[in-house]
């Protein structure tokens, strides 16, 4: 993820700072910082265009020191800053110089952002140690996974929740849905890296959007001031289409909406949720809205409790499989899936309806029940359940 000028105007340590033009140009990267105070300096500024920023991307301060005198120069030096690809300008008007009506249209014409410091509580030197730190932290691929971590261990603790948000955005807004892109091989962030490059130039996220590696896949957080539908499918949709092919690659889970912002806990766990499930349908994604009972067995899958129990009614099942072939756990599935219903089981494994009640006579021997009555098909369902919650791995 890239730190973009809103992103530093969001900052919730720094709330003085007011955008006066140029937010067209909100959405430019920011990789590194300087201070533009003495290059128009009599002496100073014929050394300026060989030395100072000459690096593109760089957001820079300045307290008018070089204009204090001359407050035309402010218009020089934003054409300079412009010409030179610096992603906007941070104004301290320590001298309280007037800036004139034509800095204001040329720098909206640029889209190139003019931040003023309308408090005294700001310093130069906090801002440039925190853009430095973000900066760093934003480079570093397991950093947001390390904040969805810290969010996913805070409890009830909504104030934690909100700071940790905005440590992997500064620009989240508070209605927000989450993807989950659950890989379907291996994935690691030299893979997530490939993924990114994939949709390089692609301008569906926004600044108040996010995308980060994450264990085995990556998240997707959209989020606006508030959405003009609450169909979670449907705010999905671009995000998911601008991967083309290369989608059927993962599951995707897609959150319900949510509208505060430590709520993103709750989007975190949903999409991981969603997706750990198969979709049932070709789409390749599910909505934890349509999980069902599910919504209650996959936070306590992997359990011990949960395991051992599932193992209690499946491991015989995959025994009896490998020595004969049988096709009895695939049978077992199939009939929890098809809600103990027999003809479609057998329309589903494409199978006689008496091959499907000669298996499930075979798990009954197995399994010493009697999955034609509701007691004991509720132990296979609920094992079953369990089995596909952990990835059919017990």
């Amino acid at each position: 993820m890239r730190l973009t000028v809103e992103d530093i105007s969001n900052f919730p340590e720094f709330t003085d700072l007011k955008l006066i033009a140029g937010r067209g140009g909100l959405n430019n990267l920011v990789e590194r910082c300087g201070i533009l105070d003495y290059e128009f300096v009599d002496g100073v500024r014929e050394k300026w265009y060989s030395t100072n920023f000459r690096d593109e991307n760089m957001i820079v301060m300045t307290s008018f020191l070089y204009a204090k005198d001359n407050e035309y120069l402010i218009m020089d030096a934003v054409r300079n800053l412009v010409s030179r690809k610096c992603s906007g300008l941070i104004i301290k008007n320590i001298f309280h110089l007037p800036i004139h009506e034509n800095v204001i249209r040329y720098a909206d014409t640029m889209n190139f952002p003019l931040l003023v410091i309308e408090g005294s509580n700001i310093h130069f030197e906090d801002l440039i140690i925190l853009i430095s730190e973000r900066v760093k932290h934003y480079s570093l691929i397991h950093y947001r996974e390390s904040k969805v971590d810290e969010i996913l261990r805070s409890g009830n603790n909504q104030k934690l929740c909100e700071k940790t948000a905005y440590d992997i955005n500064p620009t989240f807004k508070t209605d927000m849905v989450a993807m989950f892109f659950k890989s379907k091989t291996a994935f690691g962030p030299e893979d997530y890296v490939a993924v990114e490059d994939l949709i390089s130039g692609r301008d569906i996220l926004t600044a108040s959007d996010s995308m980060f590696y994450y264990k085995d896949g990556f998240f997707i957080v959209h989020s606006r001031e508030m959405f003009a539908t609450v169909d979670a499918e449907k705010l999905c949709r671009p995000f998911m289409d601008m991967f083309g092919d290369a989608i059927n690659n993962f599951r995707v889970g897609i959150s319900s909406v949510h509208h505060l912002l430590w709520q993103i806990k709750n989007c975190f766990e949903e999409s991981k949720y969603a997706a750990a499930l198969k979709a049932d349908d070709s789409s390749g994604h599910m909505l934890y809205e349509d999980l069902g009972i599910y919504k209650v067995v996959l936070p306590y899958c992997s359990g011990q409790i949960m395991r051992d129990f599932c193992r209690e009614y499946i491991k015989p099942l995959k025994d009896y499989d490998l020595e004969t072939k049988g096709s009895l756990l695939e049978t077992a599935i199939a009939y929890v899936m098809c809600d103990a219903d027999i003809q479609k089981t057998a329309d589903h494994l494409m199978q006689h309806r008496n091959t499907i009640r000669y298996r499930l006579k075979n798990i009954n021997n197995i399994l010493g029940i009697n999955v034609l009555e509701t007691k004991d098909y509720e132990k296979l369902s609920f094992a079953v359940r369990i089995f596909i919650c952990n990835d059919e791995n017990i």
